[in-house]
């Protein structure tokens, strides 16, 4: 079973003028350091960010052990 399998994703984020933020996400599942791409001021829901942050860090943890 794979680390998603089953995972409810709570929502997406948006901009305070409602962009989606695919292109910060995506960043982040990369590997990339939220708080160097993402500023909760300018997030709607900064709760549903910091979700997708703890996400994509369980989920390189995860593939960083297969990998080994």
């Amino acid at each position: 079973m794979n680390a998603a399998a089953g995972a409810a994703v709570p929502g997406i984020p948006h901009t305070r003028t409602g962009k989606k933020l695919e292109v910060p996400l995506k960043r982040l599942f990369r590997g990339e350091d939220a708080e160097s791409i993402l500023d909760p001021a300018s997030v709607d829901d900064p709760g549903l960010a910091a979700w997708y942050s703890r996400f994509a860090g369980r989920r390189r943890a995860h593939l960083d052990g297969i990998h080994e």
